[in-house]
């Protein structure tokens, strides 16, 4: 017997199954452990870039993005940071006369003259502004060793305490500097650390947050601190929104026209939408990587408003994940099994590259599975893990029967030895009888 020829017994369906059902729950929990350390966080992280990235791009006429270009600056502004609080209330007050919902102020306003607060004509429109956080604090706010004595809350309008309505622009790269996340809300100090009915840290809402709820509501009021701890950070679902955009620039020319008072609908990109306005010049230095691609700190805001609105990446709770990894898991080794059955028993000696082919086949499916959660219910999970373990046992089950493979051989072998002895040692005794014959044979034939 060859030794390609050999056969090895198949398991009976049950044990296969029973053996598949232990390899799932181990790599789950393995997966669900790896994730919760944090382990494979750059691995799920550039397969959620790519899942992003494989979207077309999509228009959204819901935000509306107001930029002071660099071209503005040097115009409108003359190269001069921070930007003018006369130029950015005109410019303010030309976009809420055509009534959007909410206008988000995306600009530094600490150094601002209080007393011009009366210079706003914010037509009934709620008006956002951006709140910053020292950063002593924003590197350490989602833990509770962070040190608030160290930490200051920015000025609105120049105020410390400011009247107008408010958030924190709480965008949050991953370890790998690309910006994913925001955070709905942000620890920073108490605004009275002594008095009792506050702790020594508090948080604040983000500015998307406050945007959202803004153009909900139609209405916005200066707001408090609360001790309620913030939730996890947001995944933004970049889709590849194609957001509107104009420069300050062509929103000062459009508002010379007769219409833009006179009959606001004719405006329908700012027009009962939320407007966002920021900076995209250079000497802002608020432009960063996102999965799609580079961005300004408002457009970045303007994608998670949108996020906000639609549902952002949602992510399975531990428990969830496990038991979406068994359920993928015992759909891929049914799969496997199925496969199996089709191999001929005649292509059994290229098993090992039919393995391969199978990993292929489980990490498409892997994949497929995953980006339909993410396409259809905005839910990212990856069992790739799972798929892996599942390899990794064909791989370990596949070693052992080569392992009894060879075993078998060596054993023919010894036996086809023993047996070639036997057949030399029987040539030895024919020779001998051939000789034998060979010396009677003319005695037998001399006549009587």
């Amino acid at each position: 017997m060859s030794p390609c020829s050999a056969e090895t017994s198949e398991p009976s369906p049950g044990k296969y199954f029973l053996r598949g059902f232990a390899v799932v729950v181990i790599a789950a929990v393995l997966s669900v452990a790896l994730h919760k350390l944090g382990l494979l966080e750059r691995l799920e992280l550039v397969n959620l870039d790519i899942l992003l990235l494989a979207k077309q791009p999509v228009a959204n006429t819901e935000v509306l993005l107001v930029t002071v270009e660099q071209s503005d600056y040097v115009d409108i502004f003359h190269s001069r940071s921070p930007l003018d609080q006369g130029q950015v209330i005109d410019i303010i007050n030309r976009i809420a006369s055509v009534k959007p919902k909410v206008i988000g102020v995306d600009l530094d306003t600490s150094d601002w003259d209080p007393q011009l607060r009366q210079r706003l004509a914010p037509n009934g429109v709620p008006i956002v502004w951006a709140r910053d956080v020292a950063e002593e604090m924003r590197s350490d706010q989602r833990t509770s060793q962070s040190d608030s004595s160290k930490a200051e809350m920015g000025k609105v309008f120049g105020d410390d305490k400011p009247q107008e309505c408010w958030g924190v622009p709480a965008i949050a790269p991953d370890n790998d500097g690309i910006v994913r996340n925001y955070d709905e809300g942000v620890q920073v100090p108490a605004p009275n650390p002594e008095n009792k009915q506050h702790g020594p840290r508090d948080y604040a809402p983000s500015f998307v947050t406050v945007v959202s709820r803004a153009a909900d509501n139609r209405y916005c009021s200066a707001l408090e601190f609360t001790q309620k701890p913030t939730p996890e950070r947001k995944r933004i679902n970049f889709e590849n929104w194609r957001l509107n955009r104009y420069s300050a620039s062509a929103i000062l020319n459009l508002s010379r026209l007769p219409a833009w008072k006179a009959s606001p609908d004719q405006f329908p990109e700012i027009h009962d939408k939320v407007v966002l306005l920021g900076g995209a010049f250079r000497q802002a230095r608020d432009r960063y990587r996102t999965p799609i691609s580079w961005m300004d700190g408002v457009e970045i805001l303007g994608q998670a408003v949108v996020s906000e609105k639609h549902g952002g990446i949602s992510e399975a709770g531990l428990l969830k994940m496990m038991g979406i990894d068994v359920l993928v898991g015992m759909a891929l080794l049914s799969l496997n099994y199925l496969l199996k059955l089709r191999i001929p028993q005649s292509a059994r000696h290229r098993m090992l590259a039919l393995k391969f082919v199978l990993l292929m086949v489980l990490l498409l499916v892997a994949t497929f599975v995953s980006w339909a959660s993410f396409t259809f219910k905005r839910y990212y999970v990856s069992s790739l893990i799972v798929a892996a373990g599942l390899f990794v046992d064909e791989l370990l089950k596949h070693a052992v029967e080569y392992r009894e493979l060879v075993g078998k051989n060596r054993k023919l072998f010894r036996e086809n030895s023993v047996l070639a002895d036997d057949n030399r040692h029987l040539a030895d005794q024919n020779r001998d009888l051939l000789v034998k014959n060979a010396e009677l044979l003319p005695k037998l034939s001399k006549p009587t």
